[in-house]
């Protein structure tokens, strides 16, 4: 990548039911709705051409100032794992 640009990377959208995650290196964003959340359909049809950035960067924002995020709860996980030990 470009000298000062961030790579960004991660996992493509998904949604799931109860989860346990670990972040071991990284960090990780999570964004959570409560079930039936009525954004949540129109997140689903949104996401399917968008990246997880341009989504976060751009719909996220005109989202929240149309107030249809007013449930929307956020979390920045960062792992710090010890090195492995061989």
């Amino acid at each position: 990548h470009a000298p000062g640009r961030v790579e960004l990377v991660g996992a493509p959208w998904h949604s799931h039911g109860a989860a346990f995650v670990e972040v071991l290196h990284g960090s990780k964003h999570f964004a959570f709705l409560p079930p039936g959340d009525g954004a949540i359909g129109d997140i689903d049809a949104m996401i399917k051409d968008l990246s997880q950035v341009h989504w976060h960067w751009e719909e996220r924002p005109r989202l929240e100032r149309e107030g249809r995020l007013a449930a929307l709860q956020a979390l920045l996980g960062r792992g710090v794992a010890p090195p492995l030990q061989s």
